[in-house]
């Protein structure tokens, strides 16, 4: 990940000298005031026998620094995850089948199908359809909605019938759902047999 994954082992290698790595012809260092690196057993630092003694150690101090490192990569990768979802239909199907059913991604996302609407006039209005039959004379039953019936704005997510819809599963998939839509629409959580 661009910008984020920091090679902290090589990066630091370049701040040691060259004497303490181990390189070069110089086995030990003297510091200003004449002392020398040297273990328990009076071998130099950077003796023959072990020439990345002091790189060794300086990699033990930094893995602290490697693992935050690596904490930040992996967090902004879910970051940017979660910032690429967006309300549409095709991504929430998307994360929907990311998080419950990433091999086969039968989940998917419907519209509800919108209620032919039928308006009632007054009889001055001269409008065909203004009178309505009842049912004892044969007439096929008229049923009338309210006005939120005849806005398409209701949808159902669609489960595979593999998955157990219980109360627990189906809050699952309400609070994924309610994380990323507009809004406004109501829906549904239905399981289906593919």
């Amino acid at each position: 990940m661009r910008g984020y994954n920091l090679a902290v082992y090589e990066f630091f290698r370049h701040l040691i000298p060259s004497f303490l790595q181990g390189i070069g012809g110089i086995l030990n260092w003297v510091t200003g005031d004449g002392q020398i690196w040297v273990d328990a057993s009076g071998d130099a630092w950077t003796s023959t026998t072990q020439k990345n003694r002091h790189m060794h150690w300086v990699e033990c101090m930094l893995r602290p620094l490697v693992y935050v490192n690596a904490s930040l990569v992996n967090f902004v990768f879910h970051i940017r995850y979660r910032l690429s979802i967006t309300g549409q239909v095709i991504y929430l199907e998307k994360y929907l089948n990311d998080l419950h059913d990433p091999t086969l991604r039968e989940i998917y996302i419907s519209d509800d199908t919108q209620t032919e609407q039928f308006f009632l006039y007054l009889k001055q209005d001269d409008r065909e359809h203004s009178s309505v039959n009842l049912k004892a004379d044969g007439a096929a039953p008229l049923y009338l909605y309210n006005k939120a019936n005849f806005f398409n704005d209701r949808f159902t997510v669609w489960i595979p019938d593999r998955y157990v819809l219980d109360d627990v599963f189906e809050k699952r998939i309400r609070i994924a759902v309610n994380r990323y839509k507009i809004a406004g629409p109501t829906y549904s959580v239905k399981s289906y047999t593919p």
